[in-house]
C-alpha cells in the first residue's frame, strides 16, 4: 500500500465569502454589458448604491438579488443548494488524490467535476471549485488560469476567503511562483501559507518549500524541513510524497556536487516508484537520474533514461537539448528548441526561456549579436538573483566564463569565475 484510503481532509463549505466574490464577477459583466451601476440599478430596481457595494465585496447579496442582477446582464445564475454534497464529495476526492500525489486519480475526479463547470462558475459555489481548480493545474505545472478566471482575479477577492480558503489560496500562490521560477516570490507566499497553520496542509507546504530552499541553495534547510516533512507523511501513510520529498533532497545533493549520496537516493526512489507503478514518481525521478548522468558525463545513461520519459516539461527539453549538443546533432538541437518554443502545455519561466536561447546560440542555431549575447546572459544573472536560484545563476556564469574564453579575454573570464564562485559559497543575500 503507497498511501492511507482514510481521507485526510473533508471541506466544510462556507458560501458566505462566495457570494462576496460573485460581486466581482458582477461588476465585469455589468462593464461587458455596457451598464453603469445606475443603468443596472434602473432595470433591476436595486439601489446602485447596495450594487456597487456587492460588486467591491463589501456586503453579500442575497441568492435572489445577485440573480437577478446577473439575469439582467443575461448571465446564467444557478441554485446549487441541491448540488453541495455532490460537490462537496468530489472536492473532497480531488483534494485527497492531490495531497497523496495520486495525480492521475486526481484528474478522474476533477474531469468529472468540471463537467458542472458552467453551473459551478455562477453560482455561490465558485470560490471553492475556483480553488480546487486552480490548486490542481499548479500542481500538475500548468498555469492558474483558465479561459473564464485567472489567479490576478481570485486574488482580488482573497480577502473574503476564510482561513481555509486562503491558506490554500496562499499555497496556490507559492506553487505558481515556483512553476516560474520565482522562488524567492514562491518562499513568502508558502511563508504565509504556513503561518495560518489551519490543518496538515502546512506539510504539503513544506514539500514545496524544500523545493525553493533546494534551488536557493540553502541545504541544511533542506534537511531539517525536509526530515520533517517525511516523518510526517510516513506516519500518515503518506509514501508519494515523502519520497517527493527525497527527491528534493537527493537534487540538493547534486547541485553540492555529491554525486554518490544523490545516487543512492534516486535509486532507492526509482526503485519504490517502479515497484508501485507510481506514474509522476517515476517521471521525476527518471529526470533527475538523467540530470545526474549529464552532470557526472554518463551521456549514454542520460540518453537512455530521458527516452524513458513520457511527459513534455521544460527540465526535459532542456535535458534532451544537451545531450544533442553534446553529440553534435544540430538539427536535433533545432528540433528540439523548435518544440520547447512552441509547446504551451507547461508553464514557462523566463530564465528557462533565456537559458534555451543562448545554448542553441552557442552553437549557431540563432543568429544574436555578441552584444545580444552577453545582455541574455546578464538578464538571466539577473534573473537568478531576483529569485534567489543559485542553480540559474552558476550556469549563467559558467556561459559568460566560456564566451570570455572562447574570445580570449581572459581577465574578464577569471572575473566572472570568482562572482560565480562568491555566489555558490555565499548565497544571493549575503553576496549582495
Amino acid at each position: 500500500m503507497i498511501g492511507s484510503d482514510f481521507m485526510l481532509f473533508k471541506i466544510e463549505l462556507n458560501t458566505d465569502n462566495s457570494y462576496k466574490a460573485l460581486g466581482l464577477f458582477l461588476r465585469v459583466y455589468r462593464i461587458q454589458a455596457g451598464y453603469s451601476l445606475r443603468d443596472l440599478g434602473f432595470i433591476t430596481n436595486i439601489s446602485h448604491t447596495l450594487i456597487a457595494n456587492i460588486e467591491k465585496g463589501k456586503v453579500a447579496g442575497s441568492d435572489g438579488t445577485l440573480k437577478d442582477l446577473f439575469t439582467s446582464l443575461n448571465v446564467p445564475y444557478y441554485d446549487t443548494t441541491n448540488l453541495e454534497e455532490e460537490f462537496k464529495e468530489g472536492y473532497d476526492k480531488i483534494f485527497d488524490f492531490l495531497y497523496k500525489y495520486n495525480y492521475t486519480r486526481a484528474t478522474i475526479e476533477m474531469n468529472k467535476l468540471m463537467e458542472n463547470e458552467e453551473i459551478y462558475r455562477h453560482s455561490s459555489l465558485i470560490t471553492d471549485y475556483a480553488l480546487i481548480k486552480f490548486f490542481y493545474l499548479v500542481l500538475l505545472g500548468h498555469e492558474a488560469k483558465d479561459k473564464y478566471i485567472s489567479i490576478h482575479v481570485l486574488k482580488k477577492v482573497a480577502r473574503n476567503f476564510n482561513a481555509r480558503q486562503k491558506q490554500l489560496f496562499y499555497l496556490i500562490e507559492g506553487i505558481d511562483f515556483y512553476n516560474q521560477g520565482l522562488f524567492s516570490d514562491s518562499k513568502e507566499k508558502l511563508d504565509l501559507a504556513l503561518k495560518l497553520g489551519v490543518s496538515h496542509l502546512d506539510y504539503l507546504t513544506k514539500v514545496f518549500l524544500v523545493k525553493c530552499y533546494v534551488k536557493m541553495f540553502r541545504f541544511m534547510d533542506v534537511i531539517s524541513v525536509g526530515n520533517q516533512a517525511i516523518d510526517f507523511f510516513e506516519n500518515h501513510i503518506v509514501y508519494l510524497r515523502a519520497m517527493e520529498v527525497r527527491l528534493s533532497i537527493a537534487y540538493s545533493y547534486m547541485l553540492l556536487r555529491k554525486f554518490k549520496e544523490s545516487q543512492l537516493l534516486l535509486d532507492s526512489v526509482s526503485q519504490f516508484s517502479n515497484n508501485f507503478n507510481a506514474m509522476y514518481l517515476i517521471e521525476e525521478s527518471n529526470i533527475l537520474l538523467a540530470a545526474l548522468y549529464i552532470y557526472t558525463s554518463r551521456i549514454n545513461e542520460a540518453r537512455e533514461m530521458l527516452g524513458k520519459i513520457q511527459k513534455s516539461g521544460p527540465t526535459e527539453y532542456f535535458l534532451k537539448l544537451r545531450v544533442a549538443v553534446r553529440d553534435g546533432d544540430l538539427e536535433d538541437v533545432k528540433t528540439l528548441y523548435e518544440k520547447y518554443k512552441s509547446d504551451d502545455t507547461f508553464t514557462k519561466s523566463r530564465s528557462q526561456e533565456i537559458a534555451m536561447n543562448i545554448t542553441v546560440r552557442e552553437i549557431g542555431i540563432i543568429n544574436m549579436s555578441e552584444i545580444e549575447f552577453i545582455d541574455e546572459i546578464n538578464e538571466l544573472i539577473d534573473t537568478g538573483i531576483r529569485s534567489s536560484d543559485i542553480e540559474v545563476i552558476d550556469s549563467s556564469y559558467n556561459y559568460l566564463i566560456r564566451h570570455y574564453k572562447k574570445k580570449r579575454m581572459y581577465k574578464k573570464a577569471l572575473e566572472a569565475s570568482e562572482k560565480a564562485r562568491d555566489y555558490r559559497r555565499y548565497g544571493v543575500l549575503k553576496h549582495n
